[in-house]
């Protein structure tokens, strides 16, 4: 049995592969995203050398880096449950304090599995394809869990904009 030739990867693409798991890492775990960035890079080189890769290199990145930032989690905190482990940043309305508030109901109200999904379509800029082949799910479900991130997140930013709009002074 002849061993299959290995998938070339050129330094550009490691180094998009690198900037993008570190920019995905550094909204979930801050400080450790370097070291989540250079270990997924490591395993992808690992990877590469073994032979094709049944997805793109940046699919395989993608969840290893998950994993990878789950395990900061399980070591951070004892009792932590992956199924909560969606973290981003601020950006939004009225004053900062309100920001974080409004941001952390409205992803309160969405699953990890639909902000993963959401995120990695708009922040990462990935296609639908690209994401079902990271989570192993059809293109079907995660067009589902985007509609439904957006559908319950825009919701909840209404009520907050609303509450603040008519709030008593």
């Amino acid at each position: 049995m002849t061993k299959a030739p290995s998938m070339p990867i050129d330094e550009h693409t490691l180094l998009e592969i690198r900037g993008s798991i570190y920019r995905y890492a550094k909204r979930r775990v801050g400080s450790d995203a370097d070291d989540i960035a250079q270990e997924t890079l490591a395993a992808v080189i690992r990877r590469a050398k073994q032979g094709p890769f049944n997805t793109r290199p940046i699919e395989y990145a993608y969840k290893t880096a998950s994993n990878k930032i789950a395990d900061v989690f399980r070591r951070k905190h004892p009792s932590f449950d992956p199924a909560l482990h969606a973290i981003t940043t601020v950006t939004g309305v009225a004053t900062r304090e309100a920001r974080v508030d409004a941001i952390a109901r409205a992803q309160e109200a969405v699953s990890a599995e639909e902000w993963d999904a959401f995120e990695l379509h708009y922040s990462e800029g990935l296609s639908n394809k690209q994401v079902a082949a990271i989570f192993e799910v059809s293109e079907a479900t995660i067009k589902r869990r985007i509609k439904r991130a957006r559908d319950r997140m825009g919701a909840e930013l209404a009520d907050h904009v609303a509450r603040e709009m008519y709030a008593p002074d």
